[in-house]
């Protein structure tokens, strides 16, 4: 079963606190997995018979609800349609997910767009506002063709440095599983790869609002340059740090390393797609090991494992182009 259609199979049972339900809202409205989302969808409309309502019938309906005014006409995009299906069969999201559908459906709808960085490689992309954003190896961004609306919204899971094009009317806003970082116009560097337990955000100049919303914790956070916040999904805490930005906006120019206080365990998570290698930490005790890094400019990978052999207690090997990390 996909993960996709365990979380929406989790939401048909009714059974979740509010703050749960807002985070599956945003997931399922995000344009992120789409066809798995839709996928999913589709296969609990085919196990479900306890309605006859088409979902344009439904969708007047709560439309008439909330808003108190008959809607005759409605247009229902086709990848929108197994989203109201999901919110006729799980009765708790109905309202949430017909609060963001209803307003879509009567506004254009801007062409979604999709950039994957393959592991090993890093790119760089200018979005219609003029925002440039460097994404870094296994990065998956979602963005539209051009902006529309209050807002400028993008949808990240991996790594991303931006310099974002200055506009105090239109907040630009890049939003992650678990976090949104709402920004008027500055420079930061984000890292929020959904199968990762921290979500790191370094504020190189300008100031952010960096917005948790998630299980163990829900918060909002306001930065200044220099600020690097680091928040571990897992547990629920946060890190607040100074660093220095000069080191890190070179990350972006020219593919620098730089690993603040971080665990040898997330470490070997981002050099495997940096370098697009496999690496295998075979003692449990070296995971929470924390290390301090800066290595300037493209370096292999060779060069990297060696400053962690210095350490003294680590092993390296190699062996059917895997690297084992050991204790000695």
């Amino acid at each position: 079963m996909s993960k996709q259609k365990r979380i929406i199979d989790s939401f048909a049972r009714n059974d979740q606190p509010l703050r749960i339900r807002k985070l599956f809202t945003r997931w399922l409205s995000s344009p992120i997995d789409a066809r798995e989302k839709n996928e999913a969808l589709a296969e609990m409309w085919e196990r479900t018979d306890s309605f006859s309502e088409t979902t344009e019938q439904a969708l007047r309906r709560t439309h008439e609800r909330l808003f108190g005014e008959k809607r005759v006409g409605i247009r229902i995009p086709a990848a929108l349609k197994w989203a109201i299906a999901a919110a006729i069969i799980a009765p708790l999201i109905t309202v949430a997910l017909s609060l963001l559908y209803v307003r879509d459906v009567r506004t254009s709808q801007p062409e979604w767009l999709q950039m994957s960085v393959p592991c090993g490689e890093r790119q760089q992309i200018v979005l219609a506002d003029g925002t440039r954003l460097w994404l870094g190896a296994g990065t998956r961004l979602i963005y539209p063709a051009t902006f529309q609306g209050s807002q400028r919204k993008v949808f990240l899971d991996g790594e991303a440095y931006a310099e974002v094009a200055h506009d105090p009317k239109h907040p630009f806003i890049i939003s992650t599983t678990d976090a949104d970082v709402r920004v008027l116009g500055t420079e930061f560097g984000l890292r929020a790869y959904d199968d990762d337990d921290d979500i790191e955000l370094m504020l190189v100049e300008g100031s952010v609002s960096f917005d948790i919303d998630s299980p163990r914790y829900s918060g909002q956070i306001v930065m200044k340059p220099s600020d690097m916040v680091r928040f571990d999904r897992r547990s629920g805490t946060l890190e607040r740090n100074r660093f220095k930005p000069e080191n890190y906006h070179s990350w972006a120019l020219d593919g620098s390393i730089y690993f603040f206080n971080e665990s040898l365990e997330s470490i070997c998570q981002q050099l495997a797609r940096r370098y697009d290698r496999q690496i295998v930490i075979t003692d449990p005790e070296l995971l929470p090991m924390k290390f301090h890094v800066f290595l300037s400019k493209d370096r292999s990978l060779d060069d990297v494992l060696e400053t962690f052999r210095m350490n003294g207690s680590i092993s390296i090997d190699k062996r059917d182009d895997m690297i084992y990390i050991s204790s000695k």
